[in-house]
């Protein structure tokens, strides 16, 4: 019997927290799933957990594979997918026990192609605390692909933005597309812009059944090599090739992103390097025709311009000061009001 849905779990070395992990999954109040669990060449206990945990739920299966990456582990998964939908764990996170029934219903009264739920960060001294889902009406936007409209735009920063975690996905919209398996971060931001001329329905709920673990080592908290900003750099502009219905100025915003990132988490004895983010930045925004500058957000600009004219961090680094300053006014006022 088909399942509902096919949980994609991504593995290595996350022994410590695998086992909250796995038994979030297995407490969902929706029993009828699959757990593709692959295991990414770990070498901790990270495969005795699986083994163990396999044997008392038959729901779980495993994949073995040397040490290849997040995405080689998630295109096999999603080769082997037989549920309705398609969800993403990731194996040192947690869910709460409504994650897939609430997807299911969103997902009957919506008829998206994809879900994305909001989050939770889970800092070492937190707990996830079980709660319900708000039940609130979910924002949806119909013919995400089709003329170019404010709407389309904010749907397609919506596929963009986040994690794949995030999003729950129609199987087949879901092996629409393969994972870039020669990047190892935002790859997940490739995949879902890869698959925005398949999403007919896109449907955003504010309830946050994920818990996303903030810790040291994992992809977001360790030093960048310029290898990344100039391999994601080389997918966005394939990505500006083959998929004409994704509007530039995403693609824009979505590189500024990247360098931004890069630069917060840059490895300094790399600086010989740097010259090569710049210029591949460079060509990409256009910079000597300056049809790209236009279309950048307008709080970006000085800091882009200033980048590529004489290499400067600090702008990019004092506008991200000053945005979240500002998004934590806005907070306040909205919470005071």
């Amino acid at each position: 019997m088909t399942p509902t849905f096919s949980v994609i779990i991504p593995l290595h070395n996350v022994a410590p927290w695998l086992p909250e992990c796995l038994a979030s999954l297995r407490g969902q109040t929706l029993t009828h799933w699959e757990g593709l669990c692959v295991d990414d060449g770990s070498t901790d206990a990270t495969g005795d957990i699986l083994i163990q945990n396999a044997r008392e739920d038959a729901r779980l299966r495993v994949i073995v594979q040397p040490p290849s990456g997040v995405s080689r582990a998630r295109n096999r998964a999603l080769q082997r997918a037989r549920g309705d939908a398609v969800a993403f764990l990731d194996g040192d996170d947690i869910v709460q026990a409504w994650w897939l029934e609430e997807a299911k219903r969103l997902f009957a009264e919506t008829n998206a192609n994809l879900i994305r739920f909001a989050f939770q960060r889970l800092y070492p001294s937190d707990k996830f605390s079980p709660n319900k889902p708000n039940r609130h009406a979910p924002q949806c936007w119909h013919g995400a692909v089709g003329p170019d409209s404010a709407a389309l735009r904010e749907a397609i920063m919506v596929i963009r933005q986040g994690s794949c975690w995030q999003c729950v996905f129609r199987r087949e919209v879901a092996q629409s597309a393969p994972f870039c398996e020669t990047l190892h971060t935002a790859e997940d931001s490739i995949y879902r812009l890869r698959l925005a001329s398949r999403i007919k329905c896109l449907c955003e709920s504010d309830d946050a059944p994920y818990g996303y673990r903030i810790r040291s080592g994992s992809a977001m908290n360790t030093r960048w090599s310029v290898d990344v900003p100039l391999a994601v750099l080389n997918e966005i502009r394939a990505l500006q090739q083959e998929a004409a219905a994704i509007p530039r100025n995403i693609l824009l915003h979505f590189a500024t992103t990247i360098i931004w990132l890069w630069m917060e988490r840059v490895r300094r004895e790399e600086h010989q390097r740097f010259n090569e983010v710049r210029a591949s930045y460079s060509r990409l925004l256009d910079f000597r025709g300056f049809s790209g500058i236009r279309e950048i957000r307008p709080h970006w600009r000085l800091a882009v311009l200033s980048y590529l004219y004489f290499g400067w961090f600090w702008p990019f680094h004092v506008t991200s000061r000053l945005a979240r300053c500002y998004g934590k006014l806005r907070q306040e006022r909205t919470h005071v009001s």
